[in-house]
């Protein structure tokens, strides 16, 4: 987080981002970065540039979530938030499963193989259309139960099990 933010601000978290305005009436889209569509329900409180918005209107249309909150009545105030993140607090995070995890949890942590090959910090996660991959420097692996066989968020360590030729530049047995 910045470093602006004082110890007791809260932190927060990117659940979208502004598009483009929809309509004249200060009505947005919403590029949505989040698997909880329940927090652009009408009713649900939104924040932008650090300010808490209600949502007054909500329609779907695809990937994207239009939204009205009482704040925007233009298509030009909207224009100035143009690509300026959708936030919640942190701490309102729902609570998931234990075999469920946040993407940002994981970026960072240690991969390591079933043999205890250190293989570097997970550099991202890569959405794919049949599964998430980690990619790990050159190293892609796919996000399931074959490959990740165990996430320890504590010890901020991922283990892996690898199958030949997974590694760029090395070949299988």
């Amino acid at each position: 987080m910045s470093s602006r933010r004082n110890s007791d601000a809260p932190s927060f978290i990117p659940i979208g981002r502004i598009v483009g305005a929809f309509g004249i009436d200060g009505r947005f889209k919403v590029e949505v970065l989040t698997d909880f569509p329940e927090r652009f329900d009408v009713g649900e409180t939104i924040y932008i540039q650090g300010e808490p918005h209600k949502i007054l209107w909500a329609a779907w249309h695809k990937s994207q979530v239009r939204l009205r909150i009482a704040a925007l009545n233009t298509p030009e105030a909207v224009d100035e938030l143009r690509w300026v993140p959708v936030e919640v607090p942190e701490d309102e995070r729902p609570e998931l499963d234990d075999d469920e995890y946040y993407l940002p949890d994981l970026i960072g942590c240690r991969v390591v193989t079933t043999e205890g090959r250190e293989l570097g910090p997970l550099d991202q996660v890569i959405a794919g259309p049949a599964q998430d991959v980690l990619q790990v420097g050159d190293i892609l692996i796919p996000a399931v139960s074959e490959f990740v066989t165990e996430i320890d968020l504590d010890k901020e360590v991922i283990t892996v099990k690898l199958i030949p030729g997974m590694i760029p530049g090395e070949e299988g047995a």
